[in-house]
């Protein structure tokens, strides 16, 4: 079906094969994540510090919740995206679902992981971060030791997903307010 003259063959010998990873470039691509996850908590956490430690006392107080909450948003989000490509019409915003899925997963790392360095640092004996500098440490002892974590094989993988989801589900309590089983008829 091709022509032979766009036909190129090679020998095998000529392949040099897969290449090691290069380890520099590897803990360089880590660090940077962890130094823009730190940055943008510590953003946050200057813009509007009240906020940010109402969502951090939401995960610490009670993890559980805000897991769930999160896995219900981000499974809204997503499944409106699905609901948006069967009507054909509304085909053009689902790939707008994608980016707010993705959006609100990368914001709820950043404000779990947030949550997840004050949580260290008081289980070691500090006081809740009351200054931009206490927050900014918080911040960046979240960021590492969740990296770290997240390194881990399969175990890590899980504990991203549950920050991201709990850090979702902060987000959601603290933007909408939603209120299941209220009692009122």
């Amino acid at each position: 079906v091709v022509p032979v003259d766009r036909i190129e063959r090679r020998e095998v010998e000529d392949w040099e094969g897969p290449r090691l990873p290069d380890w520099r470039r590897a803990v360089a691509g880590f660090l940077l994540g962890v130094i823009v996850i730190a940055a943008v908590a510590a953003l946050i956490a200057a813009l509007v510090p009240e906020r940010l430690a109402e969502m951090r006392r939401l995960i610490l107080a009670r993890p559980i919740h805000t897991l769930w909450l999160g896995f219900l948003a981000l499974s809204a989000v997503i499944g409106a995206g699905v609901l948006f490509a069967i009507t054909i019409i509304g085909l053009l915003f689902t790939p707008a679902m994608l980016l707010l899925a993705f959006l609100g997963g990368f914001a709820g790392y950043v404000v779990a992981a947030y949550a997840f360095g004050v949580g260290l640092l008081l289980a070691f004996g500090k006081s809740e971060p009351d200054s931009l500098g206490d927050r900014v440490i918080a911040a960046g002892v979240g960021a590492m030791v969740a990296g770290i974590i997240g390194l881990i094989p399969l175990l890590g993988w899980i504990f991203v997903l549950a920050l991201v989801l709990s850090g979702l589900g902060a987000i959601t309590l603290r933007v909408i307010r939603p209120v299941f089983f209220s009692g009122a008829a």
